[in-house]
């Protein structure tokens, strides 16, 4: 989920799926030799969105959103894990959809025919 994004501020900051909020593309760090900064708990991510607006960076909403998402800023933000269940659903539901691969219909036109 985003709190915020280059569309609507200076900065894109987001929950990622591996259990931490990542400032995405963030000014503070050299693309090319460094990683995009990523905070176990909420409030890390706040201090660093703070840094961004002491530096007259545009934050938008993302403090107010990540308030808002976690009543507790001082927990550690965990991993997606999907159960074994919920696993088996989803691919019995992409089987289904895609028994036959690829669908008999299907023609390759990218050759330009």
């Amino acid at each position: 989920m985003s709190f915020e994004r280059f569309s609507t501020s200076d900065v894109y900051i987001f929950e990622h799926v591996g259990g931490f909020i990542e400032c995405c593309g963030c000014w503070f760090v050299d693309w090319d030799t460094e990683q995009f900064p990523q905070f176990k708990t909420p409030r890390k991510a706040l201090e660093h969105l703070y840094r961004h607006t002491s530096a007259g960076h545009d934050i938008g909403n993302a403090d107010v959103r990540i308030i808002k998402e976690y009543p507790d800023l001082d927990i550690e933000i965990q991993p997606y894990e999907r159960s074994p269940e919920e696993e088996e659903r989803i691919m019995a539901k992409l089987r289904a959809a895609f028994e036959q691969h690829p669908p008999q219909q299907f023609r390759d036109r990218s050759n330009g025919e």
